[in-house]
């Protein structure tokens, strides 16, 4: 029989438990701690009704009342109160417990995100339903109840879930500055959507270019000739240079965000960023086929020359599937 090593007979003498039996132990001292008081407890069931959504809510709450029998009656109120706060219109109210009902619920909602069901009669004035379903297809907007579709703050809500919802909703939402803005916030194409003098609003208009460059050719025209709209919009969509006014075309500023985005801007620049090292550079760099749009000075300099060749080799090297150096030498 083999002698026990100096460290066990170490923790036998001395009473130590191994560290994750002592890790178990304070949590089981924790728990009953938390048992024991009224405002612990009472502090976490609590954090799940500020949760932002109904699966928040739900991941924090089964941690505490899910997990142990003893906190089933405590819990009680809890699930009561999450299934009035998110499921208050649902047809899904009676089940074996509270806990049941909210997860039933929780379930229906998921299935209406994923799009396994489209909204019915009976739940189109619950506003979860209705939000998990517009996140998977914005036109089931439409199914939901007269209440909630003419209820501003909930339309917003709508339109931070998904902006193309406001293709189907009322023209007085359409003409609701707070509901636009919401709308291109979450996507720039919903700005087509847009009533009257909205189009025209300047934070809407940066805010729908910043994530959506096509959007410039949406909104007022007067803003093509406005750099700082033409530059947000050029930075995620090159063909918005090909938009705006011959200054703006001209703007090295803007064309530098273009070209960085993508070097064939540079064929839609003005003449002077065209003939501009810097910005022709950057435009090589990013692709070397932007040299066809260089003008001099610009065409003739030493760096644009050598690192067009050099980068146009490299990419039609990798067209032909051949293995190579950034110097555009083939490695064996």
């Amino acid at each position: 029989m083999p002698l026990p090593s100096l460290s066990d007979l170490s923790l036998q003498t001395r009473g130590y438990l191994p560290l994750h039996k002592r890790t178990r132990a304070r949590t089981e001292e924790a728990r009953k701690a938390v048992l024991q008081n009224p405002d612990l407890l009472s502090l976490v069931l609590t954090e799940a009704l500020y949760a932002p959504d109904y699966a928040s809510a739900f991941e924090i709450a089964k941690s505490a009342c899910a997990a142990d029998t003893a906190l089933v009656g405590a819990c009680a109120p809890l699930w009561r109160a999450l299934n009035q706060r998110f499921f208050a219109d649902s047809s899904i109210t009676t089940g074996p417990t509270h806990r049941a009902t909210f997860l039933a619920n929780c379930e229906r909602a998921e299935a209406y995100r994923k799009g396994d069901l489209r909204l019915k009669a009976n739940e189109n004035d619950c506003a979860t339903f209705v939000l998990a379903a517009v996140r998977y297809e914005h036109t089931q907007i439409e199914d939901a109840s007269d209440r909630l579709t003419g209820d501003v703050a909930f339309v917003i809500k709508a339109m931070q879930a998904n902006g193309q919802c406001l293709e189907k909703v009322s023209l007085e939402m359409r003409n609701t500055r707070a509901v636009v803005l919401a709308a291109v916030i979450e996507n720039g194409s919903a700005i087509e959507w847009a009533e009257g003098e909205l189009k025209s609003d300047r934070e809407i208009v940066l805010a729908a270019v910043g994530n959506y460059g096509p959007a410039l050719t949406m909104v007022d025209q007067a803003y093509r000739n406005d750099a700082e709209v033409v530059k947000l919009a050029a930075s995620n969509y090159h063909l918005a240079l090909k938009s705006a006014t011959p200054a703006v075309q001209n703007d090295k500023d803007v064309v530098l965000a273009a070209v960085r985005h993508r070097g064939e801007a540079l064929e839609f620049a003005g003449p002077i960023p065209r003939s501009d090292i810097d910005v022709v550079l950057e435009a090589v760099l990013n692709d070397a086929r932007a040299y066809a749009f260089a003008l001099p000075p610009a065409r003739d300099d030493a760096r644009v020359v050598r690192w067009s060749r050099c980068l146009l080799y490299t990419s039609d090297a990798a067209d032909d599937s051949l293995r190579v150096d950034l110097g555009g030498r083939r490695i064996i």
